[in-house]
């Protein structure tokens, strides 16, 4: 039986959008709204359906005035939609174990980044 006390650690990164993880979330965000890319596109005045295309691969962001409009047409705030470079990581402080033998001097590292 283990038991571990985990301590939240936020790395010191340059602080910015990530792009990628970012095409991710607003690509979700449109599938479980169910808005396709021409409905973006008539939506935001979009001259091309493969800038969307492009967001969604995290190649580009959309402008400020376009994440406005998509924040509004997804009903989610600005900040919902991006995802910072800034993960989180998860480390244990202390490793307890009824069966010492167990441990066996291994070192646990749990990272989980949050994003979507």
């Amino acid at each position: 039986m283990h038991r571990l006390i985990m301590l939240k650690y936020i790395p010191d990164k340059t602080m910015g959008i990530d792009m990628k993880l970012t095409g991710r979330r607003l690509k979700s965000l449109c599938d479980r709204r169910e808005i396709t890319v021409k409905t973006i596109q008539k939506e935001l005045y979009i001259g091309s359906f493969q800038s969307v295309y492009a967001w969604f691969a995290g190649k580009t962001l959309p402008s400020l005035d376009n994440m406005y409009r998509l924040s509004r047409l997804l009903r989610v705030p600005m900040d919902e939609m991006i995802v910072d470079m800034a993960g989180e990581c998860w480390v244990p402080l202390e490793l307890e174990s009824t069966e010492a033998a167990s441990a066996n001097g291994r070192i646990f590292v749990y990272a989980n980044r949050l994003y979507m």
